[in-house]
């Protein structure tokens, strides 16, 4: 099936659109990868693998949300990976975000990125 599904990209809530969609088998979804976001639900009949980028310290996606969204993709026996980058917040790879830039971070997080979408 190469070259007949698509790959979701998607930062915070861009991320927990990405997650909604990658539910819907009817969909092409072959890959999503979501930095800092997390949305439990149903992943049962997705056809996506999942790589996910959480910051150390995040407002927005709380240890109990990333820890339902990670049960739920077990449950599912999804292909999932997760990397949590030490020392960060919510947008550490967005450099316009002075606040919360990481470049070590995101350098590495944009390696795994490529990495994993060359091996889909």
């Amino acid at each position: 099936m190469q070259g007949s599904r698509v790959a979701l990209v998607g930062f915070s809530m861009g991320g927990h659109w990405a997650l909604w969609l990658a539910q819907r088998p009817e969909l092409p979804i072959g890959a999503t990868i979501v930095f800092y976001a997390a949305r439990d639900g149903d992943y049962t009949h997705s056809r996506s693998r999942f790589l996910f980028h959480f910051a150390e310290s995040d407002d927005w996606v709380s240890p109990s949300g990333a820890k339902k969204l990670k049960k739920s993709l077990a449950s599912a026996n999804a292909d999932a990976t997760y990397y949590t980058y030490p020392d960060t917040t919510h947008w550490f790879f967005e450099s316009d975000r002075k606040d919360a830039y990481k470049k070590p971070a995101a350098e590495l997080a944009w390696k795994r990125t490529i990495a994993f979408l060359n091996d889909i």
